[in-house]
C-alpha cells in the first residue's frame, strides 16, 4: 500500500514538473472560459447617468434620486402631515451604545445578541486546543 501511495506522489510530483505529458496519460482536465478583465467588463456597461439638481427650488419640492425607474418624474415631496409620526421619531445619529438602550426594547435584545455573536466569531478563529 504504501508503494502505491508513493508511485502515486511521485507521478503527480513529475506531472506538475513537467516530466510526464498529458497525452501520454489521459488525465481529465477542466477548462473553463477565461474571465474578462475589469477594462472589458467596464467597457461594455455604460456608466449611469446622474441627476443632479442644482436649483434650490427643486430640492425643496422633489426628493432627488429617489426615483429608480430610468424613466419618469421625481417623487414630489409631501407635507409633513401626510408621513406617519413614527417616521419624525426614527434614530438618524450613530449608532446607540447598549448602555443607552432600555432592556425591556427590541432593539436592546437585538444588539446584545449581535455583540455575543461579533464575539463568539472572534473566538473561533483563534487556535483550539
Amino acid at each position: 500500500m504504501a508503494a502505491y501511495m508513493m508511485n502515486k506522489l511521485l507521478f503527480f510530483r513529475f506531472l506538475k514538473r513537467g516530466v510526464i505529458q498529458q497525452n501520454m496519460i489521459p488525465i481529465p482536465v477542466a477548462q473553463y472560459a477565461k474571465k474578462a478583465g475589469k477594462a472589458a467588463s467596464k467597457a461594455a456597461e455604460p456608466e449611469p447617468e446622474i441627476f443632479e439638481a442644482k436649483d434650490p427650488e427643486d430640492l425643496v419640492k422633489y426628493c432627488v434620486g429617489l426615483n429608480y425607474f430610468k424613466e419618469g418624474p421625481e417623487i414630489e415631496l409631501k407635507p409633513d402631515s401626510e408621513y406617519p409620526d413614527w417616521l419624525w421619531n426614527l434614530h438618524i445619529g450613530p449608532p446607540q451604545k447598549l448602555d443607552d438602550l432600555d432592556p425591556n426594547t427590541r432593539e436592546y435584545w437585538r444588539k446584545l445578541r449581535k455583540m455575543h455573536m461579533k464575539r463568539n466569531n472572534a473566538l473561533s478563529k483563534g487556535k483550539k486546543f
